[in-house]
């Protein structure tokens, strides 16, 4: 009962996370333009003085995107090949660092970094060789590191290591922008699409919303869950008091023969009703952290992971609302306790 209601709360939170994590501490960068692979080098670089020319445009970096499959036991995965014109300026565009130890990550010449969630389902850890199919041809890559991410599959390679595996030139199709100031997003995008090597503008804006959308629709049913879950503890709650009293009715009608007052009785009860409540949350927490992780992995989709670090708040949320349902059941029993006669009580046969 408490797990489930402390699995839903931390959930909801949680929904609300990766996204902003994905789109703000891991892709730093505001906008990709596509451009024509096939454009010459003069095309590319004319087109890249003149992104770098506009006010708007903070930073950029010259990238290679490509398609891959990434080779599992449960059959081909969707993956995403990332070039970096330059290593040095990565860092300002993608945030690349483990999850779970939080180290810095850089590419390396002997090597690709591999996202979480790739690797789980390629089943590779750091050293090992991961299978790939990229134009039709099966490669084997090293992995030289594992990065926290949580939309789609990615691996990064450098260019050396690229040209040292393709044993071919290069050729850069996209553009990632760092914006200083745009007011008008779909303006900016018309005008960069003027360029006849441009294919297409994407801001990572629109991509969160998009994702945000789909995680709004998700939020009614974790709301009707995390009500469903309160009122579950409430049944059960407001059961085990009554079973309770009413197993022990001649001792309260005792207790208030001997003077006590209604307060005092109901304190009387109200204290093992709190001590139980506390162990059910210390209990339920514990086992929400394990219910937590395995739902997390049961519902992953192949293009998301969902996240397994679970906020300070959220226990402390979760913990609020059970010590709620019980002070509600304590007020509901108040009454009860009140209306016990005692003679009727002391009378009743066991």
């Amino acid at each position: 009962m408490y797990s489930t209601d402390s699995y839903w709360v931390w959930n909801k939170r949680f929904y609300k996370t990766i996204v902003n994590k994905q789109f703000g501490d891991i892709f730093k960068y505001t906008l990709t333009i596509n451009i024509d692979k096939n454009a010459s080098n003069l095309e590319k670089d004319d087109f890249y003085t003149y992104i770098n020319s506009l006010s708007q445009v903070d930073k950029s970096l010259m990238i290679l995107s490509e398609n891959a499959k990434l080779s599992t036991k449960a059959g081909e995965k969707d993956l995403h090949i990332i070039v970096p014109e330059s290593l040095g300026a990565l860092d300002n565009f993608i945030n690349l660092k483990n999850r779970s130890s939080n180290e810095k990550l850089t590419l390396t010449n002997d090597g690709i970094i591999l996202s979480e969630k790739a690797a789980k389902q390629a089943k590779v850890k750091v050293g090992d060789e991961v299978k790939i199919k990229i134009n039709n041809k099966d490669i084997s890559l090293k992995v030289s590191g594992i990065s926290e991410n949580y939309t789609f599959n990615y691996a990064y390679m450098s260019l050396s290591y690229y040209k040292k595996i393709f044993d071919i030139d290069i050729k850069y199709n996209s553009i990632l922008i760092n914006t200083k100031n745009i007011e008008n997003e779909e303006s900016f995008s018309k005008m960069i699409m003027e360029n006849s090597i441009v294919r297409g503008v994407s801001f990572n804006t629109n991509i969160k919303n998009n994702f945000d959308n789909t995680i709004k629709s998700l939020n009614y049913v974790v709301l009707v869950l995390i009500v469903s879950a309160g009122a579950l503890a409430f049944v059960v709650l407001y059961n085990l008091t009554n079973v309770n009293i009413s197993e022990r009715i001649r001792e309260i009608a005792t207790i208030k023969v001997l003077g006590f007052y209604d307060n005092e009785v109901s304190a009387y009860i109200y204290r093992e009703n709190m001590i139980l409540t506390l162990i059910g949350i210390l209990f339920g927490e514990f086992l929400g952290i394990f219910l937590h992780k395995f739902i997390m992995a049961t519902v992953e989709m192949d293009a998301m992971m969902f996240g397994r670090s679970i906020d300070l708040l959220s226990f402390i949320i979760s913990a609020v609302l059970t010590l709620v349902f019980s002070i509600l059941v304590n007020i509901v029993m108040y009454y009860k306790l009140k209306k016990v006669k005692m003679v009727e009580s002391l009378k009743s046969v066991d």
